[in-house]
């Protein structure tokens, strides 16, 4: 006799899709126990919410360059762990130490070309350059 005997396939899509659980009609004798058991299973099952299913990332956070240059100017004075407990705290969002460092290091960089106090921290360009460049594209109407 086969294990295969003791478990029921699944052919319509359900939320009980992904497990496997035993066919009680094999078994008139354990009949009741086994659909107990299969209730419970269930029931955990469905608790789960990620059960099966790939974890969704969170959004990201947008910050003005205002912010990212108090942040900046903060984490060098404080460093990046205070930092990152500070304006968590003040804004009301998870602020990642990493992330401070990273606007540590931008903020640093600002400062290294300007000799004025940086007030904000634009971010860089992104994505591929113009063709014609800045100036040739001005003139261009794309239709």
């Amino acid at each position: 006799m086969s294990i295969l005997n003791y478990f029921k396939t699944l052919t319509t899509p359900s939320k009980k899709q992904g497990i496997c659980l035993p066919d009680p009609q094999h078994t008139p004798e354990k009949r009741t126990l086994i659909e107990n058991l299969n209730d419970i299973v269930d029931e955990e099952y469905q608790k789960t919410p990620e059960s099966g299913k790939k974890r969704k990332r969170g959004s990201y956070q947008h910050y003005t360059p205002e912010q990212k240059a108090k942040m900046g100017r903060y984490a060098i004075d404080n460093g990046p762990a205070k930092a990152a407990k500070y304006f968590s705290e003040k804004l009301g969002v998870k602020i990642n130490e990493s992330s401070i460092r990273t606007i540590r290091q931008q903020y640093l960089l600002r400062q290294k070309l300007s000799t004025e106090p940086v007030k904000e921290v634009v971010p860089k360009k992104r994505g591929r350059p113009k063709l014609l460049g800045d100036e040739l594209e001005k003139l261009f109407v794309i239709i």
